[in-house]
């Protein structure tokens, strides 16, 4: 975990297949509770709409990285007042239990299209759920963009 002005950016790797259980929890995978530090928050974490129909979790502190940013944006107020309007009402604290289990929110689920097996992604600063169908999907469509960004990124 590193630190950007004061907000720390935990680095999520990997991607991890669980179920929902009868409660519509998911166990959080053991590589990404080594990362999770909450300080002075109780366990919680951010869950709101990712794109593509995918859910994004952010530990609480992370998550305040992006209502700060929102407010810092150089755009039309009333853009910037959807922006919020939206981001704040898809947005759910979710609490983790001490089994590291986390309820998914309905209106998430419902969003992401996410029935029994769910797709658990590091996406480095956040963590990302989705239902493991429209993962597969995306994947095989956006295979050339990966290599095409690869090849900016690690090609010096």
């Amino acid at each position: 975990m590193s630190q950007y002005g004061g907000i720390s950016i935990s680095s999520f790797y990997g991607e991890f297949d669980f179920n929902r259980d009868s409660k519509g929890r998911i166990q959080l995978p053991a590589e990404f509770r080594e990362l999770m530090t909450f300080g002075d928050d109780p366990r919680i974490l951010v869950m709101t709409k990712g794109p593509d129909n995918c859910i994004y979790v952010f530990m609480s502190i992370d998550f305040k990285k992006y209502t700060k940013k929102i407010s810092e944006m150089q755009i039309d107020v009333m853009d910037k007042n959807r922006l919020k309007r939206i981001m704040a009402s898809s947005t759910v604290n979710c609490k983790i239990d001490s089994q590291w289990r986390v309820k998914l929110p309905d209106k998430l689920v419902k969003y992401a299209t996410i029935e029994k097996e769910v797709k658990i992604v590091g996406a480095l600063d956040k963590i990302e759920l989705w239902n493991p169908l429209k993962y597969k999907q995306y994947h095989e469509e956006k295979d050339v963009d990966y290599n095409r960004f690869s090849t900016i990124l690690f090609n010096e």
